[in-house]
């Protein structure tokens, strides 16, 4: 078998080096379960034939990446293959199995969402402006805040300007807004930890 299969790619380089319409032609046929056909004129998915030029496999499914795209997710020891019609592979991105634009929509959390501007980044699921918001929060629980002023930060679910306020941590173990001179701040510093 072996032996076969080396004379059969030694006859492909051979009728791919000539330069007959004839041998050129044989570059492009391929085996599909028994079958061969032209690679300009079908393609083969997981051994079944589909006709159609510029096709590409998504799994068993046969698709064009020039109006679609192939989505991948695996789930534990299997992959998972969709093909999303309407976008053009080369200018989009997967999000789990669904195709999005990458220029105007974001993925967050498996959820495409719209892109507000050029400084979006995720919060959970929804989509925010860094310059003119704040994500505040834990992982599991945050939310979009109006960013007051470009030296605000999060403190928790709130936010505090850095200019005048620290966000330090309480005798209870909670995040709490204090003015930068209290005991709270200092003890929450770098320099107040050294004393």
């Amino acid at each position: 078998m072996f032996v076969l299969w080396v004379l059969r790619f030694a006859w492909v380089i051979f009728a791919c080096g000539g330069t007959s319409a004839a041998s050129r032609n044989n570059c492009y046929r391929k085996d599909c379960n028994g079958t061969w056909y032209d690679i300009q004129e079908a393609t083969c998915c997981e051994n079944k034939l589909y006709p159609g030029a510029s096709l590409s496999c998504c799994g068993n499914e046969p698709y064009n990446p020039e109006t679609a795209t192939c989505c991948k997710v695996q789930h534990e020891h299997d992959i998972i293959a969709s093909v999303d019609q309407g976008l053009n592979e080369k200018v989009s991105k997967c999000c789990d199995l669904k195709a999005y634009n990458p220029v105007n929509e974001m993925c967050c959390q498996s959820t495409i969402t719209t892109k507000p501007g050029p400084m979006a980044e995720c919060c959970g699921k929804e989509v925010f402006d860094k310059d003119k918001q704040l994500c505040c929060g834990p992982t599991d629980n945050r939310i979009i805040l109006v960013r007051n002023s470009s030296h605000h930060r999060c403190c928790g679910h709130n936010q505090y300007d850095t200019k005048t306020q620290c966000c330090c941590t309480n005798k209870e173990n909670i995040l709490e807004i204090q003015p930068k001179d209290s005991d709270c701040c200092m003890e929450d510093s770098p320099a107040g930890k050294l004393t």
